[in-house]
């Protein structure tokens, strides 16, 4: 099975996500949880107007009958073909999802940079480890966050 990259009417990936799983086909879109003011979190698309579909093959029917899709994205006249591997990287990024091996080799006083997140990039001492946590000095932003696994 491969994900296919779909272009959907702006602002309506979610109804076009909702329409493919009536029809039993799985989609992901791309988003983070954002906060708002009312302490609720809502999903803010990173990747706006695209869904990704994973299908056996790519069937155009199946796409223009969406009401919500326009068509699909093409790199050098062909379909973008994205593998499993690289749409678990996109959601283990987005989510911040860390697992074990993210913190094996990690001790309180290395210095970790952060590898995926909102924090992707940044560099902190680890100030304490637990057996599913660790808590980051960021220096650079003069707070202290702590990443727990999932």
């Amino acid at each position: 099975m491969n994900w296919f990259v779909v272009r959907t009417k702006p602002k309506h990936e979610f109804k076009a996500q909702d329409y493919f799983k009536s029809l039993m086909v799985q989609t992901y879109i791309a988003s983070t949880p954002m906060l708002k003011s009312n302490k609720y979190k809502i999903p803010k698309v990173v990747l706006p107007s695209y869904i990704f579909t994973r299908l056996e093959k790519l069937d155009y029917n199946l796409i223009n009958c969406n009401p919500y899709t326009r068509d699909v994205l093409k790199v050098s006249g062909k379909p973008a073909l994205i593998s499993d591997k690289e749409i678990q990287v996109m959601q283990k990024h987005l989510t911040s999802s860390y697992d074990g091996n993210d913190f094996y080799n990690v001790t309180v006083g290395d210095l970790y940079s952060i590898p995926h997140g909102m924090f992707s990039g940044q560099t902190g001492e680890v100030v304490q480890k637990t057996k599913n946590k660790i808590s980051l000095l960021l220096k650079s932003l003069g707070v202290v966050i702590t990443i727990s696994l999932k």
